[in-house]
């Protein structure tokens, strides 16, 4: 009996010890991260860590810091050393707590710089690997490998994508370099776009591996594309004979439209490099290969074409007319989202909810209810309610907290 209360008295005392460490350095570095002083922040985790070696949220941080301070400051460049210190501190942390969902993220998003830096060396067994392990390792869960898959079934074939951040590219070539879907489809992230050696790559692709884009710029002209400031821009976009045939458009058509500032960066307005780049791109296609811009790729990167977007499922094909009275195709979009085959997965945000990323989900929905209003708009009632019902029974199941003007449609319904 004395034996099972000491036992207990140590379990006590254990628990008071874990409860009464001081976590203010832990917020302290959050302030100083988001003050824009990444380097402090992970000194001040690091200092931490020397004394608290088995927290798995102090861990957590290193991981996530040192991957910004890498990547995000400065000259981005890749060194296999830090990448190691970097997974070797997120293995850690999830090893320690499974409940840090960002950190299973961000093994994801490390794994997939090493896969895209693998591309550009043209080794295609190293980028297999790299995706392979942040499958592996819980970075691209069921439900975010089946929305990629879904992006993919958006667009025609030999398509040129345009997407938006890591949680969306690293699933797209994990997909393509790993399990060899839709290889006919040139993934490429916006925010590459204004990196030189990415460009450089893409310009000359793998064969079978990764299709090449057009572009006529040299290697010289790519390292020299920079940020520039903005001055009341105007692209201009040649239209083919074909398309101009297939919309009936007169022979001197063509798209011209005005730029908007991507950015505000020391009170300057900028336009990216990457802006010059697209369109290059969309220059020399001329039209043969149809292009994409993915649902939730970031707006100000998209070129200002928001007239020339046409939300079909969950990509924006590129238009070379106005579509603001089209803006929807509402039945391929309501088809591809009401199979139940294509969110299958979308209950397991419950076990493997990656707060960074997760919240992309809710654009099933946010598509379904504008799918639902049209239907009510042309007065198409019995649609409106299949997608009523549809929604709250496999959508609205207590997975995502919707943004506002979602969860009032919902409610509404």
């Amino acid at each position: 009996m004395k034996k099972y209360i000491c036992n207990a008295w140590v379990i006590v005392l254990i628990l008071f010890f874990s409860c009464s460490v001081d976590r203010s350095p832990i917020e302290e570095a959050k302030k100083l991260f988001d003050d824009g002083e990444p380097i402090k922040a992970y000194e001040t985790v690091k200092a931490f860590h020397n004394v608290h070696p088995n927290d798995g949220e102090a861990l957590f941080y290193l991981g996530r810091y040192l991957h910004f301070i890498q990547y995000d400051t400065g000259k981005r460049v890749y060194n296999e050393i830090v990448s190691d210190s970097i997974i070797d501190y997120l293995d850690q942390s999830v090893a320690i707590t499974d409940t840090i969902g960002n950190a299973f993220y961000y093994i994801g998003v490390e794994y997939g710089v090493r896969g895209h830096y693998a591309f550009f060396e043209g080794d295609t067994i190293k980028v297999k690997k790299g995706f392979s392990l942040g499958r592996e390792k819980g970075g691209y869960p069921n439900w975010l490998l089946e929305f990629a898959n879904n992006i993919f079934l958006s667009c025609d074939s030999n398509a040129i994508l345009f997407t938006g951040g890591d949680a969306e590219a690293n699933t797209l070539w994990y997909l393509q370099a790993v399990k060899g879907i839709r290889r006919d489809v040139s993934v490429l992230p916006l925010g590459l776009l204004s990196f030189p050696p990415f460009v450089k790559f893409i310009k000359k692709g793998i064969d079978g591996f990764f299709r090449a884009v057009p572009i006529t710029m040299n290697d010289t002209e790519i390292d020299s594309f920079a940020y520039r400031y903005f001055d009341k821009d105007i692209a201009v976009l040649e239209v083919s004979s074909a398309m101009k045939d297939k919309y009936s458009l007169d022979d001197d058509y063509i798209m011209k439209w005005s730029l908007n500032p991507e950015y505000v960066f020391d009170g300057k307005e900028i336009i990216t490099p990457g802006t010059g780049i697209l369109l290059n791109i969309l220059s020399n296609n001329n039209w043969e290969r149809p292009a994409y811009f993915t649902l939730a790729s970031m707006p100000n990167l998209r070129a200002s074409m928001d007239d020339y977007l046409h939300l079909e499922g969950l990509c924006y094909r590129i238009m070379p007319i106005d579509v603001n009275d089209n803006r929807i195709d509402v039945d391929f979009t309501a088809s591809l989202i009401m199979d139940t085959a294509h969110i299958k997965y979308y209950p397991q945000l419950r076990e493997h909810y990656m707060p960074r990323c997760s919240m992309v989900m809710s654009v099933y929905t946010g598509l379904l209810v504008q799918v639902y209003k049209y239907y009510k708009e042309h007065d198409i009632p019995q649609k409106a309610q299949e997608t009523a019902v549809f929604i709250k029974q496999y959508l609205d199941i207590g997975v995502l907290e919707f943004p506002a003007s979602i969860r009032e449609a919902i409610d509404s319904m």
